[in-house]
This record gives structure tokens, C-alpha cells and sequence, in this order.
């Protein structure tokens, strides 16, 4: 009996380093096939909403452990902790309906994303999969600062969207100016969207809290305090 529990944990165990490792795959792939599939070659920077990233990293890493799990259970027939093998059972019996969420939440991870090129801003989702522009002229508002944990963000309001930044993936392959990784893409967008005075709401209650690198910081400060 302790043989065959000790062999489940081990079993348990290496599925969720299976699922962790096939998550982060699938994100790299992922940043590459949205890079390729939904950007033209003009986006400056592009990232996943906030609730997108949420869907991926805990939604589909929890789905592909699940889904491991059931596999293992199909092919051995172990049994698990009793609330786990209810749950495995469960899912290898509805496998068809678990492989389609997982599927669709990949989708909404994949398309839910928001670019920002040198005149306008473009929004993805599952409804406009190819994308709604958005010049520059028509934000109307826009929100930075650092977050309680002294992250930066920068937010642009349009057209009753909230569209967030605060890590995003940059075109350094047609914009080699950004390769130091110290987003100066932040600091130049920011300029122009105040050179069409474009209103902005700054945050520094929490700027003491940031421990980004100093270019990091410079670049951070002439967006919130200019």
C-alpha cells in the first residue's frame, strides 16, 4: 500500500512538472505565433490583458496537470487521493469537453492582446480577431504610475477600453532602438500621445517601492512626471 501511495505522489508529482514545463512551451510558442499570425510589422510593442495572462498561466497549466492526470489514470487505473481521483475521473470521463476548454481558453489567451504602433493602437479579441485601430487622436485618457507593488503600468483608455502595459513584447527587429530592454518605447509613445494632449492621470504614491534598473527608472520618470 505505501509502495503504490508513494508511487502515486511520485506520479502526481512529475504530471505538475509535466504541466509546467508544457505551459511555458506553449506561452513562448505562443508570443512567436501572435508576433506572426495577428501583428503586421509595424506594432512597437504588444501585450496579453491582464485577465489573458491570469486564463494562461493558472487556467491551462491547472487544465494540462488535469488532463496528464487522466492519462495516467487511463493507462494504470492508480488511485489517487480521494479528492483527486474524483476529479481525474471526472475529467477522463468528460476528456472531449476538457480538451475544448482548454482549447478556448488557449484562444482567448492567444487573441486577447492589445500592440501599439507609431500613430495608433490596435485591440484583439475574440470578437475582432483581426483587430480594431485606434489613432492616436481618439484616446481618450490615459493612466501610469506604479502599482502598490511598485510595478509600473501604463494604461490607455479608448473608446470604453482599458488597454494595459506594463512588461510588453517589443519589435526589436524594426525598432533596434529598444533593445536595451529599458523601455524607452514607454517614454516615446508617451511624448506623442501628450503632443495631441491626450489627458493623463499619474500615480508616484508607490515609485519608492520600484526596483527596476536606473535606465529603467529614467525612462519611467519622464512618463509619469512629464
Amino acid at each position: 500500500m505505501t509502495k503504490k501511495k508513494g508511487s502515486g505522489c511520485l506520479l502526481i508529482i512529475a504530471a505538475c512538472v509535466a504541466a509546467v514545463v508544457l505551459s511555458l512551451l506553449i506561452f513562448m510558442l505562443m508570443d512567436r505565433l501572435q508576433e506572426g499570425l495577428l501583428l503586421g510589422d509595424d506594432w512597437i510593442f504588444f501585450e496579453s490583458q491582464p485577465f489573458a495572462e491570469y486564463i494562461l498561466a493558472y487556467g491551462v497549466t491547472l487544465m494540462m496537470g488535469i488532463l496528464l492526470l487522466s492519462v495516467v489514470y487511463s493507462f494504470t487505473g492508480m488511485e489517487f487521493a480521494e479528492g483527486y481521483n474524483n476529479a481525474v475521473r471526472f475529467l477522463f470521463k468528460h476528456r472531449i469537453a476538457t480538451i475544448v476548454i482548454t482549447v478556448i481558453l488557449l484562444l482567448v489567451g492567444f487573441i486577447e492582446i492589445s500592440a501599439v504602433s507609431e500613430d495608433h493602437v490596435t485591440r484583439y479579441s475574440l470578437i475582432h480577431p483581426r483587430g480594431v485601430i485606434y489613432e492616436f487622436s481618439q484616446i481618450d485618457s490615459v493612466d501610469t504610475g506604479f502599482n502598490r507593488k511598485g510595478y509600473f503600468y501604463y494604461t490607455i483608455n479608448v473608446d470604453g477600453h482599458s488597454l494595459k502595459f506594463s512588461a510588453p513584447s517589443t519589435n526589436t527587429d524594426k525598432y533596434p532602438e529598444y533593445e536595451a530592454s529599458d523601455y524607452k518605447e514607454f517614454a516615446d509613445i508617451d511624448a506623442e500621445l501628450m503632443k495631441l494632449g491626450i489627458p493623463k492621470n499619474a500615480d508616484t504614491k508607490s515609485i519608492s517601492k520600484a526596483s527596476y534598473d536606473e535606465s529603467c527608472m529614467e525612462n519611467f520618470r519622464k512618463v509619469v512626471r512629464d
